[in-house]
């Protein structure tokens, strides 16, 4: 459930939620992070009226985790218009502010709070994936020629709304994702270019085991899978 804090931030932003929030696009998304129920999703589709949609998302969301309200916001990052970005971006910062202070009263430690959700579920999930998915470690290297076959697998199938959610899972600075989200390029190099900027912030370390295991805590087994046939 929300916390009384975090309820607080975002009742603040009611207003704008239920006028900008474009509930239709992103519901999808919303399904696979788990934050509605495929049955909402259902009900929610079948209002005509945004207004009245998004009233019933935003009520929705006051009954989820702090959790899924800041992976909302992440979603509406990754929308395309720039107001509905600015917003979820806006949103997610006051949140965070809040969260921390609660984490940090409770006595817990900041660093669990201040991990991003989907980046969090990627690093618990690694130990899982490796019992039941064993990763040939012997895939990885450190010239291109290795990583390039599987970032032309990953930049041709992962959905482009997927793309920037993957870096964030693999924790890339904030400001190499928002360079990459600026260029002109193509959807494929876009997606390419982040996996490039993830290969060369770990060097010597990197390691395709962690995009494996990011790709399926975001629920894209079947790339995953295929990449671990390579």
């Amino acid at each position: 459930m929300i916390s009384r804090e975090a309820r607080n931030v975002f009742r603040k932003y009611l207003r704008r939620l239920y006028k900008e929030t474009p509930s239709i696009e992103i519901i999808n998304e919303l399904v696979v992070e788990k934050i509605l129920s495929s049955c909402d999703a259902k009900r929610l589709r079948k209002i005509d009226e945004e207004s009245e949609r998004n009233f019933e998302l935003i009520d929705i969301l006051q009954k989820r985790r702090d959790e899924d309200i800041v992976q909302f916001c992440k979603i509406l990052q990754d929308c395309d218009v720039q107001t509905v970005q600015e917003l979820g971006k806006e949103l997610e910062t006051k949140l965070m502010k809040v969260i921390k202070t609660v984490d940090s009263n409770s006595g817990e430690a900041s660093s669990s709070v201040n991990e991003d959700r989907i980046g969090a579920d990627a690093v618990i999930s690694s130990r899982i994936v490796q019992q039941t998915n064993p990763i040939d470690s012997s895939k990885n290297g450190n010239n291109s020629e290795p990583f390039d076959k599987y970032f032309r697998v990953i930049a041709g199938e992962l959905r482009y709304d997927l793309a920037f959610r993957l870096g964030n899972t693999l924790r890339l600075k904030t400001n190499e994702i928002e360079e990459i989200k600026g260029t002109n390029s193509a959807r494929y190099d876009k997606m390419y270019k982040i996996l490039e900027f993830w290969k060369n912030e770990r060097g010597t370390n990197a390691d395709i085991a962690e995009v494996i295991t990011a790709l399926r805590s975001m629920n894209q087994n079947l790339i995953a899978d295929k990449i671990q046939k390579i």
